[in-house]
């Protein structure tokens, strides 16, 4: 199943939207002011599909869609109950922690309207004498034994107060055990949120409880260029740990295999040519594009002419040989070709080359001498980090969710933006959905655009 279309009402308690995916072409873009919720909804799908729920418990919002094209929908219902704040606390607080108070459901609906799956995900229902519970923690999932929690009851208005704004919801995870359904939902569409602070992962997350009114310490975080280098640098590695175990096992039963075929095999000669230069053409290739050694791999291409019928078969052997060993780079040869044509033709003063031992190695033009990662201006970064991610992260088949691409990158490279992202949509087969400020993004593909903005009358 695909999506169709994603909707959410009452986001904030002021919109309603509605976004169909451009299914033809794959790319859609949402526009709009901000504070329409742009960013908001991106999360929330990826909160969805990727497990985290708790991005639900942090935005007021009555119902969000996932529509596929088979009609069916998965909705997440905020059932909100303010009557299980205490009635002396109600009045007061109930502007400010409305959307905290209830349960949060994920529905599985049918074309016919029909509820087929329910299950509760987040809750904020009062367990046994308590209305409700104040918590803080800096783990995404909360447990008996790493939460604070507070009781309103007997605490004075200014105690309780002082407590809801300190953290305002409570949302305690269901089972997962009870929604083998949803899990299988999720693990058949996969989703990948290339962020707007795209320029730093975190590496380390700091779990564990704290007590309210402390602040959670930070966590450790790293450059995603570098990041991304030394996760590229693995890859290849691992590409030409696969090529050296074919070549070892052709070479090891090369002699059985000649003997075996011997006078089975009818080779035409202008076949067998053609094969080798093809093969020629794509070793040079993977060579340019820094996959293989050019002295250790270079391929020599035989004179031909060659009437014997058992060099033939031993010749057209050896090239399903080595047509074997270079298709474990096909798919990282076809990712790097289009990131270093993207990269290269964007990037003015310096040159990308890939490197088995660094990943990427950047260079002025006119010299030899690498230029670090963390020299490189915020929209080369942007740009390198975003279409690393699309070509290396991002799955087959998914949705791609980008936010603010154009985040630091000159009108020139915002224009040609959609033209990239098409290319690498095509080879990769995901759909994309771009949320943006920027007219130069959308350029002239109004067609894609769904405008937000609109609230929905009182």
């Amino acid at each position: 199943m695909r999506i169709t279309k994603i909707s959410v009402k009452k986001l904030f308690g002021i919109f309603d939207h509605e976004i169909p995916l451009n299914q033809d072409t794959r790319i859609t873009i949402i526009h709009g002011p901000n504070g329409v919720g742009k960013t908001v909804l991106l999360r929330m799908i990826n909160g969805l599909f990727g497990r985290k729920y708790q991005v639900f418990g942090e935005v007021p919002f009555q119902d969000f869609s996932i529509e596929f094209d088979c009609g069916d929908r998965l909705s997440v219902v905020n059932e909100i109950d303010s009557r299980q704040l205490p009635l002396e606390l109600r009045f007061d607080l109930e502007p400010r922690v409305l959307h905290g108070i209830g349960t949060i459901y994920v529905r599985y609906i049918n074309r016919e309207g029909h509820i087929l799956h329910e299950y509760e995900v987040l809750s904020s229902r009062p367990r046994r004498q308590y209305y409700q519970y104040i918590t803080d923690s800096t783990d995404d999932w909360f447990s008996d034994n790493d939460i604070d929690m507070h009781e309103l009851e007997g605490l004075s208005l200014e105690e309780a107060r002082d407590l809801i704004d300190e953290r305002i919801y409570d949302w305690m995870p269901g089972k997962d055990d009870e929604n083998k359904w949803l899990q299988k939902i999720q693990r058949s569409h996969l989703t990948h949120l290339i962020s707007a602070d795209r320029l730093q992962t975190k590496v380390k997350a700091q779990a564990g409880s704290i007590t309210l009114g402390r602040s959670a310490p930070p966590a450790e975080l790293e450059e995603t260029v570098k990041k991304h280098a030394k996760d590229l640098a693995h890859k290849i590695r691992s590409a030409l740990d696969e090529y050296g175990e074919i070549a070892q096992r052709k070479d090891r039963t090369f002699p059985r295999r000649l003997i075996q075929s011997a006078g089975k095999r009818s080779v035409k000669e202008s076949q067998l040519k053609k094969k080798f230069l093809q093969l020629e053409k794509q070793s040079t290739e993977l060579m340019r594009l820094g996959l293989l050694d050019r002295d250790e791999h270079a391929l020599d291409v035989p004179r031909f002419g060659v009437a014997d019928k058992n060099i033939k078969e031993a010749l057209s052997i050896y090239v399903e040989d080595v047509e074997e060993k270079l298709a474990v780079f096909d798919t990282i040869a076809q990712q790097l070709r289009i990131l270093t044509d993207i990269i290269n033709s964007r990037f003015q003063h310096k040159r990308l080359r890939i490197d088995k031992q660094h990943g990427f190695v950047f260079a002025p033009l006119n010299g030899d001498q690498p230029i670090p990662l963390q020299s490189l201006s915020s929209g080369e970064q942007h740009e390198l980090v975003l279409f690393y991610q699309l070509l290396f992260d991002a799955k087959p088949n998914s949705l791609i969710m980008i936010d603010e691409p154009e985040m630091s990158l000159h009108v020139n490279w915002q224009e040609q933006f959609l033209s990239d992202i098409q290319r690498v949509s095509d080879l990769r087969k995901f759909d994309v959905l771009i949320a943006t400020h920027s007219p130069d993004i959308i350029s002239d593909k109004h067609e894609w655009m769904v405008e937000l903005g609109e609230a929905v009358p009182a």
